[in-house]
């Protein structure tokens, strides 16, 4: 086996298990939006694993996921009562943030604004209001 082929195989397993590190409810929440498996967040660890391949085929680039360095925008996202919502679909991910008026923005992969996530409306979205509630709630609280 080359080093190439052995890396990806690591890598891949260490991924599957960074998902396994992280509990519902605690540390992230987890809903269906229009049959779709959507996750909400809930610290700055959790959001690191839902935007990497630990979920999903793909990783995300959005600005606010993958390092420490990053960490204090993650904070000023939170504690300004936006909420991220990731939906995955079967080879793409999306990013949704919901603000405390339930303005939505959507990112894809790229970090790209984009104008929906596609068989997803607003309407669907807001429908976990619950949901996207309580997770606000525990993200300014932290």
């Amino acid at each position: 086996m080359k080093f190439s082929e052995y890396y990806k195989i690591a890598n891949l397993e260490s991924e599957e298990l960074l998902m396994e590190s992280i509990s519902i409810d605690k540390d992230y929440i987890g809903l269906q939006i229009a049959n779709k498996d959507a996750y909400i967040p809930l610290n700055h660890n959790a959001n690191k694993i839902l935007s990497s391949r630990s979920l999903g085929d793909c990783t995300g680039k959005w600005c606010f996921a993958h390092n420490n360095e990053v960490k204090s925008h993650w904070n000023s996202i939170t504690k300004g009562g936006f909420v991220p919502l990731y939906i995955v679909t079967k080879n793409k991910k999306y990013v949704i943030i919901v603000d405390k008026r339930d303005n939505i923005e959507v990112f894809d992969s790229e970090d790209r604004p984009i104008a929906g996530v596609p068989g997803i409306s607003n309407r669907d979205i807001l429908a976990g209001k619950d949901q996207i509630e309580k997770a606000r709630e525990k993200l300014m609280a932290a």
